[in-house]
């Protein structure tokens, strides 16, 4: 009993310190990204690959490329999300707050990757939170006992209501990954978001 008493107190402790340690990343990754006037030359560097992965146009990402100066870059940086903002005759840019909300939850995803770039955080960053989440284990691919995640949204601009993805942990690591199926169904959007073709600022009217 008292030994039972004992693992149970040591589950909570770890849980509490995990929980203080994503509210830690989460804290840092939200004022980092908002401030985006103070990215350092290695942030900077990173900036493509890192912060803006999943919402910058293949155009956007090849004349950041071919900048060669600091200064030059952060003009690119400062215009970038002046462009996104749904009211640039305000202080704030509603977009870029949102999109920093999104992008520090994504720390909740991280694996052997960061969660920034995993295909939940890829979801998280460009949809938000969804409405409905499913939780289970199931056959996949043949295999079974195989741990899943599927998200509901009500609405995904660009896709229509009703919009379902599944993610799976196929190769048992805690990197829940999209089905083959649902990453086939995506690529025409994702390609068409690298294009430019989806518009960030109607996006943000709707889910206002």
């Amino acid at each position: 009993m008292v030994m039972s008493s004992w693992f149970v107190s040591m589950k909570r402790i770890l849980y509490l310190i995990s929980m203080i340690c994503v509210f830690g990343v989460f804290t840092y990754s939200r004022s980092t990204c908002l401030d985006q006037n103070g990215l350092n030359d290695a942030q900077i560097s990173d900036w493509v690959s890192n912060d803006v992965r999943w919402i910058i146009t293949t155009y956007e990402a090849d004349s950041f490329s071919r900048l060669t100066s600091v200064a030059d870059q952060k003009r690119f940086i400062k215009d970038f999300w002046l462009r996104r903002d749904p009211t640039p005759e305000t202080d704030e840019n509603e977009f870029l707050i949102e999109y920093c909300e999104r992008y520090a939850y994504t720390a909740k995803f991280t694996s052997d990757i960061p969660g920034s770039i995993t295909d939940m955080g890829r979801i998280h960053i460009l949809w938000g939170s969804p409405d409905l989440i499913e939780i289970g284990k199931g056959r996949i691919d043949g295999v079974d006992d195989i741990a899943y995640e599927k998200w509901t949204y009500n609405y995904v601009f660009g896709l229509g209501r009703d919009i379902s993805v599944k993610f799976t942990d196929t190769a048992r690591n805690n990197e829940f990954c999209l089905s083959k199926a649902d990453a086939a169904k995506l690529e025409p959007y994702f390609s068409d978001l690298k294009k430019g073709l989806s518009s960030v600022k109607q996006e943000h009217a709707d889910n206002n």
